[in-house]
């Protein structure tokens, strides 16, 4: 079983008036679990732009899967969590692990764990800081056109 896990989400800058705040500074502490084992675990991560980012991946990977690997804009770092592709099933580790996991998983545990996290979050930021972060999905395409125009 995999899931990925948060708690005492915070925002790490005064208020939350724009999309990009939203994105970047509600942040929380981050667990990534297989089978009970915590695979890593981070402070103050940015929940929201991984919820966001790995959602649009489960969602493409439902249709076309392919490996996912979470670069924060906030780290230099690359892999912050990934899910590869290791023969017929998936692997999920990160670059800051605690523990490697040897156990491998079906793609769509993975999505379904991926969704699960997405809207407890989704739900946990609304009523904490009474923002939608569903908004973020469009927002984000947006800022992708400009950055790539």
């Amino acid at each position: 079983m995999i899931s990925f896990e948060f708690d005492n989400l915070m925002k790490d800058c005064p208020t939350l008036t724009e999309p990009w705040q939203v994105y970047l500074r509600v942040v929380g502490d981050f667990k990534v679990l297989a089978s009970g084992t915590t695979i890593c675990s981070e402070q103050q991560f940015c929940v929201v732009e991984f919820a966001i980012e790995s959602q649009a991946w489960s969602r493409k990977a439902k249709q076309e899967p392919s490996d996912f690997i979470y670069k924060s804009i906030e780290a230099d770092e690359n892999g912050l969590v990934w899910v590869r592709r290791k023969l017929d099933k998936w692997s999920v580790g990160s670059i800051f692990q605690i523990a490697e996991s040897r156990e491998t998983f079906e793609l769509a545990e993975i999505t379904g764990a991926l969704d699960n996290y997405y809207g407890r979050l989704r739900k946990a930021v609304l009523e904490t800081f009474e923002t939608d972060i569903a908004a973020l999905f469009e927002w984000g395409r947006t800022q992708t056109r400009v950055r790539t125009n």
